[in-house]
């Protein structure tokens, strides 16, 4: 049996995912220090940092000259606020995939053993949670309504979508974890 998402979140606050570790097919969950390997199967936050610099500077160099291709803004204006847009990127995708993955741990599941299925929710929750942030700095930087500001951040978020799919998939294909 698993412990599924919902059950994790209502555990009290001493049992919660960062700190506790579910033993696939049981329903005990136990200490993380008692299984010293299965942090060793979590990225390092060095390995997180260099998938964050290389999915934005990628990112960047494909959406800015769209960005300002669609908008009909210069590539400065554009380029600026995708900027912008990357640092609140970065600094969500490093809280949200630590999140993500030690709530995938605690549910028995695994990074090396992620498929499509929890990819997308991933890459859908990611850019849901990114949209709450970006949509008001759109909205400002470029003179928008809030309608058009929703709207180019929805076209933004189909690109990025497609892209964190993709690009996530390669890079743990280029730098893979040990599997548990």
């Amino acid at each position: 049996m698993f412990l599924y998402l919902g059950e994790v979140l209502r555990l009290p606050v001493h049992l919660r995912p960062n700190k506790f570790y579910k033993i696939p097919d049981s329903d005990y969950i136990q200490p993380l220090e008692k299984f010293p390997d299965v942090m060793k199967t979590l990225r390092t936050f060095r390995d997180r940092v260099r998938s964050i610099l290389l999915f934005e500077f990628i990112g960047l160099v494909l959406v800015s000259p769209l960005a300002s291709w669609i908008t009909g803004h210069g590539i400065g204006a554009t380029g600026v606020l995708v900027v912008v847009i990357s640092l609140v990127a970065m600094a969500w995708n490093g809280l949200f995939n630590y999140v993500f993955d030690r709530a995938e741990l605690a549910c028995g599941g695994h990074l090396s053993t992620r498929r499509w299925r929890i990819r997308f929710l991933h890459a859908v929750l990611f850019e849901l949670g990114l949209a709450m942030a970006t949509v008001p700095i759109i909205a400002w930087w470029l003179s928008l309504g809030w309608w058009d500001a929703i709207l180019l951040d929805i076209g933004f978020s189909a690109f990025y979508l497609l892209y964190t799919l993709i690009f996530n998939r390669i890079y743990d294909h280029m730098y893979p974890l040990p599997a548990r």
